[in-house]
């Protein structure tokens, strides 16, 4: 058993021993030094050399507060440190730094950490304006020499915990012109368990917010041997503003606003020769986006929502799938202004001239990548466009785009390959309209693509269905003329938007398409005219439908197409397209189209007012058909159904029918033609009034063309467009004539007019046959035969117009008007011949009047002052009828012709030749005489006895005038103051002188001649001469006639030569004579001698005319005598006057 008190000592012996020991004392000593040197030394050394290295290497500035290193735990902790910028602007500092290594190390064969911290480090980088960052100034220079293939293995380390607290980062670009900043804070980083042994993972996560609010965060795992990752990364209400301030003055843009987040996980493998990095589960998610160019009041482009989700990314695999792709709302606003500049061309800043322009990256040809997006939703995008580069502007826009759509892409090398499949676009509310009106020119419901497929390789798209549904169409013609949906279709001229757009081709395959049916619904049109009405549409279409099969633009295609027209009528159309040639082949169907509608373009033309009509047709259109014969041909028939014409303020039918129609209709187009067989026409009415001022109402309706007429084609000039007419079937008509500037107005009718005209064609010298008749009134006839050219009526017209029995009395405004007088009764028949040849006029015109009866006087002043009553008198035959030749020529081309004006004027001469020299009017009925005898009988002087050349002159006029009953004559008795005073004092005295004789003589017996050689007769003058001058006169008287007698015999005999024994005879009955002669001078004859002459003349002639076979006495009138000239013969004055 041992003793404590030694083992005490021996205890306390060894102990001193140890520690008085060399081993123990050096071992101490390494101790303190070890203390000192780690707990002083370390910390002294780090605070003075590392501003000196940071100083020399760096040419910065650098401090750094409290160091601590305690050796025994191996923690490191450095407080304060700060590195400026020669000009003190701080670089990078922390707060603390904080290292514990872990001396398990030695049995991990690795370096290990415990924990590395960094508490509130600042760094601020900032790229200066010529783009130097200023942190890339404290990396080492690289090495120039390439590395070495053969590389060290990485070292083994292991560091259990790494955390960043409470970091700052500034980040600042002051390349921009206003400098850019990015500060986040606080940066938090965490990460666990990082090292370089194989295939050790940790835990790692960072989160860093910004000033604003913006925050990064990720958690993952890190491997570095090999180098690995992976995790999840998420962007939080990032500001599109800030990344805007970093490229500011490349963009044209006003601060936009907008967040973005983000989510995905990623995986990171560069252990393996060839480096693997994918992306999985990526989302994106962008809101309130607004983009508004500088200066504009407004956003060109505003994104409430924006998200892609179920993104995966194979770097390895070369393939990127993206499973959602939605926008959701928002509007884009695109416009170009009136220089033609695109709004969006000015978002990003033209580049300097200086700038180079980026050459073609250079290398082996890319590998294939192959890109699939699963879905792409776009929802109620609305756009806004317009442009001012046009005169005048567009605005169009669309409220709500929706789209949806799968896509492929394969792209790599010198192929690329994309489709894309289940298309389908809907646009809602589209409207498109001049900048000068409120109201847009179009507006579209909805435009509807489904199952559509493009496919890059072929160029190739195809589509199932397009629909458009609802909307409607303002088709406006301008006060100008202009249209306005020709102007909003009109080409850009200004700026880039002007360029011509180009086909798009793939690898020589020019783009098609294929829509395999097309369809329009619902669709509304308006047509109007404001240069004719300003207020209202001329026409309003409804149901506007089309429907179209296998549309490709190359191949023909069938299609249909239909609407209705609110104010009457609807279209049908169907057949098929060839948009190749072009050509249609169509059936065409147009039902009761309403023309009142179109009244304010025939007011343009003529002061009326279209009240009804309806237009059908229906037929065959060929356009672009060589087998047609001509550009446009339509086939088919037409019919005008109860077209009314009036005049405004009035009700009566001004031009009209029931029905207009054919079956047979021809018209084409280059080269032109028109071709019509039977037109029928039913029920036409007209109205022909001449008004109070004189003026024919047609003509009034029709307005002045205020253009100037075009000069007519030259002869021999070919038709512009050629016509015919096979034949015009006219039945059931009806025209009413009515004159309104007589005295009293006149009306009449023709009714039930029917007939045909055929021929009617423009060809040159073509002659249309006319046969039409109608009734008049009740009673009359009427009835147009003949033909004329329709093409040129002044080259050639032979027509006859004819009307019977046409009731007289209501020719009575006429009559009273140009005659003074009314009819009362009478039949009017009229055969009216026009023959007209190169302009020139002869007109055979027959007129026969029965039965007239002349009324009451009228007072007119443009009555003729004619005595109708004689002149009816003398062209009346016994049977109460005038026939009238009227014959007419003159020249059309004359600027003074005028036909109605000829007819008045041949007739009012005719009535005047007629009142005037009523003897000529009886010319046929008097042959053998001229005017001039019929008007006077002549007598012997101092007779009354009709010679026997007067009776039989007297006997022809007595017949004429029993072939016109309606005649009277007047006769007036006249004597000549002269040789028939002469005559009747001879026959007094001679008269005398038989009584005196004492001869026999029966009453009215002439007593002959007197015996002047007789003596009894002397001795009986010589006792009147002595009764009447006295015995002393008649003695002297005698004496001297002895004295010449004796003086007369002296002179005979004195005369040399043989006389004749007649010149030696003296007159026995000489004296007798002269005193006869003195009785004769003496014998008183007076006036009513000479009177009573003259009368017995008279009624001499009217004996000789109402003899056996002579006129009734009572158409004979005696009137007072009249005394003659004295160089005139003895003749008595006839008469003609109408029988009262």
């Amino acid at each position: 058993m041992l003793n404590p008190t030694n083992n005490h000592l021996s205890g306390e012996t060894i102990m001193k021993r140890i520690l008085l020991s060399k081993t123990f004392i050096i071992g101490v000593s390494a101790v303190v030094i070890y203390t000192l040197v780690g707990f002083f030394l370390v910390p002294f050394l780090v605070q003075h050399y590392v501003p000196k290295i940071v100083r020399e290497d760096l040419n910065k500035q650098a401090s750094i507060g409290v160091v601590r290193f305690n050796p025994y735990i191996f923690t490191f902790e450095a407080n304060d440190f700060r590195l400026d910028e020669p000009d003190d602007q701080a670089i990078a500092a922390l707060k603390r730094l904080f290292i514990d290594f872990e001396l398990k190390s030695l049995f991990n064969w690795a370096w290990t950490f415990k924990e590395v911290s960094i508490d509130t480090p600042l760094v601020k980088a900032v790229i200066s304006s010529n783009g130097d960052l200023n942190l890339a100034k404290l990396a080492p220079a690289s090495d120039p020499q390439p590395p070495q293939e053969n590389q060290e293995p990485m070292p083994r380390l292991i560091i259990e915990q790494i955390s960043i607290r409470q970091g700052q980062v500034f980040f600042t670009d002051r390349q921009q012109s206003e400098a850019a900043s990015l500060t986040l804070t606080p940066l938090d980083l965490k990460i666990e368990n990082l090292t370089t042994l194989p295939n050790q993972k940790g835990v790692q996560t960072i989160t860093a917010t910004s000033s604003d609010g913006e925050t990064l965060r990720w958690t993952g795992n890190v491997s570095l041997n090999p180098v690995e990752t992976q995790g999840t990364l998420k962007l939080e209400n990032i500001r599109t503003a800030t990344l805007w301030k970093f490229v500011r003055d490349g963009l044209n843009l006003e601060p936009p606003l907008g967040t973005l987040n983000m989510t995905g996980d990623y995986s990171v493998d560069l252990g393996k020769s060839e480096p693997k990095v994918s992306l999985t589960n990526l989302a994106v998610k962008i809101t309130g986006v607004m983009l508004r160019l500088a200066g504009d009041e407004e956003a060109f482009l505003e994104l409430p929502d924006v998200r892609i989700s179920e993104v995966d990314f194979d770097l390895g695999e070369r393939q990127a799938a993206i499973g959602k792709l939605l926008v959701a709302g928002g509007r884009a606003r695109l416009a170009v202004d009136e220089k033609g500049e695109f709004n969006l061309q000015r978002v990003v800043k033209a580049p300097s001239s200086t700038s180079p322009a980026p050459s073609a990256p250079e290398g082996p040809v890319s590998e294939t990548w192959k890109v699939r997006l699963e879905s792409l939703d776009l929802e109620k995008l609305a756009l806004d466009y317009r442009d001012l580069s046009r005169d005048p502007g567009l605005n169009a826009g669309i409220e709500a785009i929706a789209l949806s759509l799968k896509a492929t892409v394969e792209a790599g090398g010198n192929l690329t390959r994309a489709s894309v499949n289940d298309i389908g676009v809907t646009l809602s509310g589209l409207r498109a309209g001049l900048t000068d009106t409120t109201k847009p020119a179009v507006r579209i419901g909805k435009v509807a693509l489904a199952g559509g497929a493009y496919d890059l390789a072929l160029n190739t798209l195809t589509v199932d269905n397009v629909s458009i549904d609802g909307g409607d169409i303002d088709l406006k013609r301008e006060a100008d003329g202009k249209i306005n949906l020709v102007l909003l279709a009109a080409p850009p001229e200004k700026g880039a938007i002007a360029l011509e757009p180009r086909e798009a081709a793939v690898e020589g395959h020019p783009f098609r398409f294929l829509i395999k049916t097309v369809a329009v619904s619902g669709l509304g049109a308006a047509f109007s005219d404001i240069s004719v009405k300003p207020v209202e549409p001329i026409l309003n279409l409804e149901d506007i439908g089309v429907a179209l099969t296998n549309v490709d633009g190359k191949s023909p295609m069938k299609f249909e197409a239909g609407l209705k027209i609110r104010e009457g009528g609807q279209i049908r159309v169907a057949g098929t397209v060839d948009p190749s040639l072009p050509s249609v082949d169509a059936e065409v169907q147009l039902e009761e189209l309403s023309l009142k509608e179109f009244q304010p373009y025939v007011g343009q033309s003529a002061a009326v007012i279209l009240t009804s009509g309806a237009f059908s047709t229906r037929g065959s259109l060929r356009h672009g058909l060589k087998a047609s014969g001509a550009k446009t041909l339509y086939q088919g028939g037409f019919k005008l159904d109860n077209l009314r014409v009036v005049e405004p303020s009035k009700k009566e039918t001004l031009v009209g029918w029931k029905t207009v129609q054919t079956d047979q209709l021809r018209l084409q187009l280059a080269t032109n033609g028109l071709e019509i067989g039977d037109l029928r026409v039913v029920g036409p009415a007209g109205k022909f009034i001449i008004e109070k001022d004189r003026s024919l109402n047609l003509a009034n309706v029709v307005k002045p063309d205020p253009e100037p007429k075009k000069s007519p084609p030259a002869a021999g000039a070919a038709d512009p467009f050629p016509y015919r007419v096979r034949r015009v079937l006219v039945s059931d008509g009806r025209v009413d004539f009515a004159d309104l500037s007589l005295i009293t107005p006149f009306g009449t009718k023709v009714h039930e007019l029917k007939g045909n005209l055929a021929g009617i064609s423009s060809t040159r010298d073509a002659r249309t046959q006319v046969k039409l008749d109608g009734r008049v009134d009740e009673y009359g006839t009427a009835r147009i035969e003949g033909e004329l050219n329709t093409s040129d009526p002044k080259a050639f017209t032979d027509i006859s117009v004819m009307f019977r029995n046409v009731e007289m009395s209501n020719l009575t405004p006429y009559s009273g008007k140009f005659a003074g007088r009314k009819i009362n009764s009478g039949k009017l028949t009229v055969d009216l011949k026009y023959k007209i040849d190169q302009s020139r006029l002869a007109g055979d015109n027959q007129i026969v009047v029965e039965s007239l009866k002349l009324g009451e006087k009228v007072a007119s002043p443009e009555a003729v002052d004619l005595p109708l009553d004689f002149a009816i008198a003398l062209l009346e035959d016994t049977k109460g009828v005038i026939d009238l030749g009227l014959p007419v020529s003159g020249n059309l081309d004359s600027p003074e012709f005028s036909y109605g004006a000829l007819i008045g004027k041949a007739i009012v001469n005719l009535l005047t030749k007629i009142v005037t020299s009523p003897f000529r009017a009886l010319g046929a009925l008097l042959p053998g005489g001229s005017e001039e005898s019929f008007k006077n009988v002549a007598f012997e002087p101092g007779r009354s006895d009709v010679p026997p050349p007067e009776k039989e002159k007297l006997n022809k006029l007595a017949g004429a005038l029993l072939k016109r009953p309606q005649l009277k004559l007047t006769v007036q008795g006249r004597y000549n103051p002269e040789t028939d005073r002469a005559e009747l004092r001879n026959a007094s005295l001679r008269l005398a002188l038989a009584v005196r004789q004492g001869l026999k003589l029966k009453p009215q017996e002439d007593p002959g001649p007197v015996d002047f050689s007789s003596p009894g007769s002397g001795k009986v003058l010589e006792a009147m001469f002595s009764e009447r001058f006295g015995a002393e006169t008649l003695k002297t008287l005698q004496a001297e006639m002895k004295v010449l007698e004796d003086k007369a015999k002296k002179e005979s005999a004195a005369k040399a030569g043989a006389a004749s024994s007649e010149d030696g005879t003296i007159d026995p009955g000489r004296l007798a004579k002269i005193l006869f002669a003195r009785l004769a001078d003496a014998e008183a004859i007076g006036e009513p001698e000479l009177s009573g002459l003259a009368d017995a003349r008279a009624r001499a002639i009217a004996a000789e005319l109402s003899g056996p076979g002579g006129i009734p006495a009572i158409r004979v009138e005696v009137i007072s005598p009249a005394a003659l000239d004295k160089n005139d013969l003895p003749t008595a004055a006839l008469n003609l006057d109408a029988a009262r």
